[in-house]
C-alpha cells in the first residue's frame, strides 16, 4: 500500500474503500475545526477592519478641519499684512526714510510684513495639501480596506458540505492550522 499524507494527522492508504471512508470522516472533523477557526478569525478581521475604518474617518475629519483652520489663518494673516502695509505707505516716515538706513524701523516693518505674507502663503499651501492630497489618500485607503474586507469575506468560510472529489482539492495548511487575518492556530492573536 502507498501512504499519502494530507496533513500530519490524516494519513490515508491508496487501496481499500474502508481506508478512504475513514480518511474522509477524519477530513470532515478537521474541516469542522478549521471552519470554527475561520469564523473566529473572520470576526476578528471584521472588528479590526471596522476600527481601522473609524480611525481613517477620524483622520479625514481631522485633516479637513485642520485645512479649514489653515485657510482661515492664511486669510487672516494676509488681511493683517495688508492693513499694516497701507498704514506704512501712508506714513510720513515711509516717504522720507524708506531706504536711508538698512535697519530703519520702516524696513523692519517691511520685513515683518513680508514674513507675514510668506506665512500666509505657507498656510494656504498646507490647506491645499491637506484637502487635495492627505484627505484624498485617506479616502483611497478606506476604500481599499472595504474592498479587501469584502474580498476576504467571500473566501473566508469553506462550503458546509464537501464531497469526496472536492476534498481532494482542499489542502490543510501548516499542521492542521490556518493562519488568517492576524490570528494563529487556536485563535491566538499573532
Amino acid at each position: 500500500m502507498v501512504l499519502a499524507i494530507i496533513s500530519d494527522r490524516m494519513p490515508i492508504y491508496a487501496g481499500g474503500i474502508g481506508h478512504v471512508k475513514d480518511w474522509f470522516e477524519q477530513f470532515r472533523e478537521s474541516t469542522g475545526e478549521i471552519r470554527t477557526q475561520l469564523v473566529e478569525q473572520f470576526k476578528c478581521l471584521e472588528q479590526q477592519s471596522e476600527s481601522r475604518l473609524q480611525l481613517l474617518q477620524d483622520l479625514q475629519e481631522f485633516f479637513r478641519r485642520k485645512a479649514e483652520i489653515e485657510l482661515e489663518y492664511s486669510r487672516s494673516l494676509e488681511k493683517l499684512a495688508e492693513r499694516f502695509s497701507s498704514k506704512i505707505r501712508s506714513s510720513r516716515e515711509h516717504q522720507f526714510k524708506k531706504d536711508q538706513y538698512l535697519l530703519s524701523p520702516v524696513n523692519c516693518w517691511y520685513l515683518v510684513l513680508h514674513q507675514t505674507r510668506r506665512e500666509s502663503r505657507d498656510h494656504a499651501t498646507l490647506n491645499d495639501i491637506f484637502m487635495n492630497n492627505v484627505i484624498v489618500r485617506l479616502s483611497q485607503i478606506s476604500e481599499d480596506v472595504i474592498r479587501l474586507f469584502k474580498k476576504v469575506g467571500k473566501g473566508a468560510t469553506p462550503p458546509a458540505q464537501i464531497s469526496l472529489p472536492q476534498a481532494k482539492h482542499y489542502k490543510i495548511a501548516s499542521q492542521g492550522g490556518i493562519w488568517f487575518g492576524g490570528m494563529g492556530p487556536g485563535g491566538q492573536v499573532c
